[in-house]
């Protein structure tokens, strides 16, 4: 638990210099990034998540944050693979961040479980990332998946509009 706590203060602390890493590698990873202000704050979202999962163990789907990190990544036209580019390049840049900490890096004791807290962070983010696009209403809230056909609130509105 201490671990976890001092290595969330430390990304705190170090969330500068992992931003601009990760910005600047960003459009080397596949992304065309011409927004850059709106890819920092998507990729300062994507850490301050990070930093949550690294401090709890775990992060809900349900919160806000995942909610506005899933609008603002449709919003800038990203892919999810794009996405889950961009919270692999902050984690790494995190790590390198990290790793460079005189108290907590690299050469230290502690460090083979401070990268592995770190990691699984990073898979927390995408995992709740994930979920949050399964629940989203889109293409599978109008057809069953088993069936291929409308689902009853597609017929529902049709009905409606056809009654009217």
């Amino acid at each position: 638990m201490q671990e976890r706590s001092q290595a969330a203060r430390i990304l705190e602390q170090h969330s500068e210099a992992v931003l601009n890493d990760a910005v600047a590698i960003f459009p080397f990873a596949g992304a065309d990034s011409a927004d850059q202000t709106r890819t920092a704050n998507l990729a300062d979202l994507i850490l301050q998540l990070l930093v949550i999962a690294v401090r709890d163990a775990e992060l809900d789907p349900r919160t806000g944050r995942v909610a506005e990190l899933r609008q603002v990544a449709l919003d800038l036209g990203l892919t999810v693979r794009q996405l889950f580019g961009l919270v692999y390049v902050i984690e790494r840049a995190a790590l390198d961040e990290v790793a460079l900490d005189e108290s907590f890096g690299a050469t230290t004791e502690a460090w083979p479980g401070i990268a592995q807290v770190v990691r699984r962070g990073s898979f927390d983010v995408l995992a709740a990332v994930a979920e949050r696009i399964a629940r989203e209403p889109g293409q599978s809230a109008l057809h069953d998946q088993l069936t291929a056909l409308h689902t009853r609130a597609v017929l529902l509105a049709v009905l409606e509009k056809e009654i009217q």
